[in-house]
């Protein structure tokens, strides 16, 4: 992983992501988050996307230095959890990171600020678990996930900045186009004017030469929002490794997948080996982009925080407080903070006002 500081600032020139399939974060049998191999292979990055938790809103994951936001299913009739997204995020660069509203229990839209990281345009990552086509759960379901992702993007954010769409997506592509083949101005053919050619026309590598459905509804997706799959393109996966090892056969479901514009600022996309002990078949994928920011907090005392700044009370100002305190994220940390026992203690107490801090700040 490649992480560039200015050695006469506090600036960081890059910000690294990984995600990761952990099939199962925390169970009767085993805790993930206490194991040091899994901390080790995690905490190199700003920002962990995981899928497949298996966590409900109950379960506090606490991993030093970095903020939780949990994206629960409901409880099942055999009282499990299946799915489950985990999304930490440390909490030097939280500020420049927002949690978007949420819409699917099986994928989440985060905001990165383009002032915050010195980015051309704000960038919309979705975190995603689609389930495979031939489950239960998928034969219960309604909802087309990939489906309702590229209506988000088409109506949503296409046009607002730059988009990452990751996670395991069960989706089989082989090293199928994921753009329109010789796609260039032709003075010949008249096009739209605000018509743009598909800039990339390099062919991905991949080990899996399957394509199934899914994978084809992928490449649509690409195809007409400008996105490009990663895997099998960047330097760190020049070969296009398979991201799920099974007895069975091994194939590539897990991707990285963004707007063509943002693959000239990747830095590296890298397809980890795969580590029994830490998930059930899936490999952990990597990348790093440029942008620049400033840690917070660095030149303070251990003890000392920054409380956020005044706000002015207005007319809307009430509903705007009920509607922040009603998102997911908000009723998690609140319910925790419920629910947790504090001494009637100097530390105690200071250990309450600083839970409800955090709540505050969020």
């Amino acid at each position: 992983m490649i992480k560039k500081k200015d050695t006469n600032s506090n600036i960081f020139s890059n910000l690294s992501f990984c995600v990761w399939n952990v099939g199962g974060l925390i169970s009767k049998k085993f805790d993930k988050t206490l194991d040091p191999l899994f901390i080790q292979e995690i905490v190199k990055y700003e920002v962990i996307l995981l899928t497949e938790t298996h966590l409900g809103h109950n379960t506090s994951v606490n991993i030093d230095g970095y903020i939780y936001y949990p994206v629960c299913r409901p409880q099942s009739t055999n009282a499990r959890f299946y799915g489950g997204l985990g999304i930490l995020i440390k909490n030097d660069i939280r500020n420049g990171i927002k949690i978007l509203q949420n819409t699917s229990k099986d994928y989440q839209w985060l905001k990165f600020d383009k002032f915050y990281f010195n980015l051309k345009k704000d960038l919309f990552l979705c975190l995603a678990y689609i389930i495979p086509s031939n489950s239960y759960y998928a034969s219960q379901s309604e909802d087309d996930i990939l489906e309702s992702i590229e209506k988000d993007i088409a109506t949503k954010f296409n046009n607002q900045g730059h988009i990452i769409l990751c996670g395991d997506l069960n989706a089989r592509t082989g090293s199928e186009p994921d753009f329109i083949q010789d796609d260039s101005s032709d003075d010949h053919i008249p096009l739209y004017n605000n018509y743009n050619c598909d800039i990339i026309q390099q062919i991905r590598c991949s080990n899996d030469c399957k394509v199934d459905s899914r994978g084809k509804q992928l490449l649509d997706l690409c195809i007409s929002s400008k996105l490009r799959i990663v895997n099998g393109r960047l330097w760190g996966d020049s070969s296009g490794k398979f991201t799920c090892i099974k007895p069975t056969g091994s194939n590539v479901v897990d991707y990285v997948v963004m707007s063509e514009d943002l693959l000239n600022t990747t830095l590296y996309f890298q397809v980890s080996d795969f580590i029994s002990t830490l998930s059930d078949c899936h490999c952990k994928l990597s990348f790093g982009i440029l942008a620049s920011y400033s840690v917070e907090r660095q030149d303070l005392n251990q003890n000392e925080t920054i409380f956020p700044g005044k706000y002015i009370w207005s007319t809307k100002a009430g509903q705007k407080l009920c509607d922040a305190l009603t998102q997911a994220d908000a009723k998690y940390n609140i319910k925790n903070f419920l629910d947790k026992s504090f001494e009637n203690t100097s530390e105690g107490i200071e250990n309450a006002v600083n839970t409800c801090h955090e709540i505050i700040v969020l």
